[in-house]
């Protein structure tokens, strides 16, 4: 599974790959739905706080605004804060 690749797609628009031939996880993670998300994709399915967690960290690596990414995951910005503060912590922990 690749998180957060981004790249344009052939209508020049961002695209922000999230997987490309698994469409769930093991523990029953709707990964189309994140990457739909990811993508602001219409119509965004209900996703879990696991999917919302995906897909915030998949923005956040590819440089989506905090509003933006708040509202595509329909949380409040200020959690998208603290998840982005948690990823890069994790970050920079493991270059440690």
């Amino acid at each position: 599974m690749s998180h957060g690749a981004s790249t344009t797609f052939l209508t020049r628009r961002q695209c922000i790959w999230v997987s490309t031939t698994d469409t769930a996880t093991d523990d029953g993670l709707d990964l189309v739905a994140v990457e739909r998300a990811a993508n602001g994709r219409e119509p965004i399915p209900p996703l879990s706080d696991a999917e919302k967690r995906i897909a915030v960290g998949v923005m956040w690596r590819a440089g989506v605004s905090y509003e933006e990414m708040a509202a595509r995951a329909g949380i409040l910005p200020r959690r998208v804060a603290r998840w982005v503060a948690k990823e890069k912590q994790l970050l920079e922990e493991s270059l440690s």
